[in-house]
């Protein structure tokens, strides 16, 4: 029987999948869009653009180093594939792009720790050059050493948002202001479950402590009216409302992000089970204690992306689910149902839509989506590779 197991993300997840596999004999394939490994957390730059280990990382410089040092290890034991990109799954097959064209990787189990992405609230204006997500802003400055402006604005929620604006005003970037749309520190009652989060919490406060004495102001319970362009239709400012009055930031450059949300495309292809999160406000894949998922040999690891149904936390790192990777597998038992999604891609058994013919997408259907109806192709049949 041929054993591929297949780990989709290079982050510390799939690293430490992609490690506890190597330690049971087995050689994983490690697929990954980026150039290098890291995740977005341990994204660094090429060599020729030198930026220390505590300008890049701050706090997390130590586990940048022990990332780095552990990958360099590993490195030999694993089949490693950086800049690979997944534009199809189906059971036991990825279909895959990379410098060298278009591939099929067959894959015996499947570990997929994509990571989060961005969650973007448009506010008018929003498409102008020089607005970037938060992560696509943390990106220039980690991969590219760049900033994306002079004079930058961050505005949205989440921890992310006080994390980059240190990040560039450490960087020496002129931080304008910093707009929260929420308010943190509004509700009182809230304090103490903000505060369990003990170190999280902490660095957080020293975001905010280390901005306030480079003169940023941090505004919360902020709403953002539209994003001002020039004649070149480039970003020059920010209109908003605060405290009941209309303001305007200038800028030259503008990040946006109302906190993160998980990856879950090749889980969403695979058509693996899902449910709604209401404090996520996503719809997430079911996982169990091992982080196996619906579908049999196929795990979930990393930031966010599973959803345990008693509420307990996902496995944080991918070594459990590597060891259980290693281990012969078992469909796991029957689940509570939450809300149920139908899968937007393909029948069950996972058909894959990337196999089918031109022409042969079938009829658009409706469904319900949180709410939105919306429109997705279904194959007639199944994928004729399987």
């Amino acid at each position: 029987m041929d054993t591929t197991p297949v780990i989709i993300g290079a982050g510390p997840a799939g690293i430490a999948a992609a490690a506890a596999l190597a330690q049971r004999g087995l050689r994983p394939v490690v697929i990954d869009e980026a150039v290098q490994s890291g995740g977005q957390i341990f994204r660094h730059p090429r060599a020729e653009l030198k930026r220390t280990d505590d300008e890049l990382y701050g706090f997390d410089a130590r586990r940048a180093v022990e990332f780095r040092d552990g990958f360099a290890a590993l490195a030999p034991k694993i089949d490693y594939r950086p800049e690979t990109h997944i534009w199809s799954a189906c059971e036991g097959k990825l279909h895959v792009v990379s410098r060298s064209g278009p591939a099929v990787q067959n894959w015996s189990h499947l570990i997929i720790a994509a990571g989060a992405m961005d969650r973007i609230v448009p506010v008018k204006g929003w498409t102008a050059p020089g607005v970037y997500s938060l992560g696509g802003a943390q990106i220039a400055l980690k991969a590219e050493a760049s900033l994306i402006g002079q004079r930058v604005v961050f505005a949205g929620t989440g921890p992310l948002l006080y994390l980059v604006a240190y990040q560039y005003a450490k960087a020496g970037a002129s931080v304008v202001a910093v707009l929260e749309t929420g308010n943190p520190f509004g509700h009182m009652a809230l304090l103490p479950a903000l505060a369990s989060g003990r170190a999280a919490f902490a660095k957080g406060l020293f975001y905010m402590a280390a901005l306030r004495k480079h003169g940023v102001p941090l505004l919360t319970g902020v709403r953002l009216i539209e994003v001002l362009r020039g004649a070149d239709d480039h970003v020059t400012g920010v209109a908003y409302h605060w405290r009941g009055r209309d303001k305007v930031a200038i800028c030259d450059g503008l990040a946006i992000g109302h906190g993160l949300k998980a990856e879950t495309q090749v889980a969403d292809l695979l058509g693996l089970e899902f449910s709604f999160d209401p404090v996520q406000r996503q719809w997430l894949p079911h996982a169990d204690r091992d982080g196996r998922s619906s579908m049999a040999k196929v795990y979930l690891a990393g930031d966010g992306l599973c959803r345990l149904l008693n509420g307990a936390p996902c496995p944080p790192q991918g070594r459990h689910c590597g060891a259980g990777g290693a281990r012969p597998l078992r469909r796991p038992g029957k689940r509570r149902q939450l809300w149920r999604r139908p899968s937007a891609g393909a029948p069950s058994g996972g058909a894959c839509p990337c196999a089918q013919k031109p022409g042969n997408l079938g009829q658009p259907q409706k469904f319900d989506r949180n709410g939105l109806r919306v429109y997705a192709h279904r194959p007639f049949e199944a994928c004729p590779q399987r």
